[in-house]
């Protein structure tokens, strides 16, 4: 878009150069260079949230990011029995490498 306009304005400055001052390509490259700069940051912060949804679209699995769910079970079990006067509880589960699963 910004080539397109650039040739537009040089093709019309070189019909009419009456109407218009000497046009110079630094306008076009300064604003060439902030248009570039402004869409990577814009891509960069897309890609980071697609990133990060990657990484969280499985809340059930068995990664680091996921809900302790058999921990969970574990502790509902355990309440339950405990309820129904039950002597022998399953143990409770133990993170491994911080991770509790």
């Amino acid at each position: 878009m910004i080539t397109a306009l650039a040739a537009i304005i040089v093709l019309v400055e070189s019909g009419y150069s009456s109407l218009f001052s000497q046009v110079r390509a630094t306008p076009f490259t300064l604003l060439g260079i902030s248009l570039s700069i402004v869409t990577t940051i814009v891509s960069y912060a897309l890609f980071g949230l697609d990133a990060i949804g990657d990484e969280l679209e499985g809340p059930f699995g068995h990664d680091e990011n996921a809900r302790p769910l058999d921990a969970l079970v574990r502790i509902i079990e355990r309440d339950i029995l405990d309820t129904l006067n039950v002597t022998e509880l399953p143990p409770q589960k133990k993170p491994v490498d911080y991770i509790l699963s």
